[in-house]
């Protein structure tokens, strides 16, 4: 495996070593923290082998004209936005400016950026007035807006984005009656993340019509029971689901019996299961205890791509 190289910005007033052919010069402010800019050889939009170069967003910086650039925003980045548009807007693939005082002003920076596949917002304080921006990126295929001031009442914005296939909103001060709006991307919508939301019985009727979605994350939905499970059962190519910490408990099993891929179901022993005590299920089907101490890989109900 290729260990990542480390590029030093270049003094002011530098000329690059390399043919003009190869790199293009971008000036960053001299001083703080820009970003980390990731260029990955070669031309694929989604694959990522060989050496990468990771440049430091910070002065005279040259940038391979070959490959894709994936950028991680850093603590003086939302401010400094517009020096991120002197890249080559084809290779930037992946943005992440997650953790940061990042607002919707600061999204309409990256609106030359046509090609995102991944859009990583988490822990951000964008709103339903980013989703219009986020909605005209439409190769976007991963969407993280987790813990955001989004409520879903723009949902309506992604419709045009026919390759999203992995959404997360864990934590969002949901409005009800939003996920009927995500309905337009039923045929590509595979991975879903709705944990911790006030996720009324009539929006599970509404997850229930993305027939696409194999994951399926509801952890922490008080209003999520045992006849809610039922209601989804038109998602026939359902291979994992998350409900611990809902009410749904052990008497749901004959249900979850019938989702024909269904493999794995995550809870909490204690609240799920009689006594706590795990009991018998169907051959094929593994019922996981997420409890404090449980060793349950993270990979094991995350995407799988």
């Amino acid at each position: 495996m290729c260990t990542a190289a480390i590029a030093q910005p270049l003094p002011a007033g530098a000329l690059p070593p390399q043919k003009s052919a190869d790199y293009y010069l971008v000036e960053f402010p001299p001083r703080g923290e820009i970003a980390t800019i990731t260029c990955y050889p070669g031309s694929s939009s989604t694959g990522t082998t060989g050496a990468e170069l990771r440049l430091k967003a910070r002065g005279l910086v040259r940038v391979p004209r070959a490959g894709t650039i994936k950028i991680e925003l850093l603590y003086d980045g939302p401010e400094n936005m517009s020096t991120l548009e002197q890249l080559d807007a084809n290779q930037v693939l992946r943005f992440s400016a997650a953790k940061l005082e990042f607002e919707d002003k600061h999204l309409a920076h990256l609106k030359k950026f046509k090609n995102l596949i991944q859009l990583n917002l988490d822990t951000t304080v964008i709103s339903d007035k980013s989703l219009p921006v986020i909605g005209s990126f439409l190769h976007l295929q991963s969407l993280r807006a987790n813990g955001t001031d989004i409520t879903g009442d723009g949902f309506g914005s992604l419709c045009n984005c026919h390759a999203l296939h992995d959404l997360n909103f864990d934590g969002i001060n949901f409005k009800p009656g939003s996920i009927a709006k995500l309905k337009c991307l039923a045929p590509s919508l595979a991975d879903l993340k709705l944990s911790h939301l006030n996720l009324p019985p009539s929006d599970v009727q509404a997850i229930a019509a993305l027939t696409a979605v194999h994951h399926l994350d509801l952890e922490g939905i008080k209003q999520f029971d045992n006849q809610c499970v039922k209601m989804l059962l038109p998602l026939k190519h359902l291979t994992v689901l998350n409900i611990a910490d809902t009410a749904a408990n052990y008497k749901c099993l004959p249900d979850l019996n019938k989702f024909p891929e269904l493999k794995r179901v995550l809870v909490r022993n204690n609240t799920f299961w009689p006594g706590g005590k795990p009991g018998t299920v169907k051959s094929g089907l593994s019922i996981i205890d997420c409890s404090k101490g449980a060793r349950v890989p993270l990979e094991m109900f995350s995407p799988l791509h």
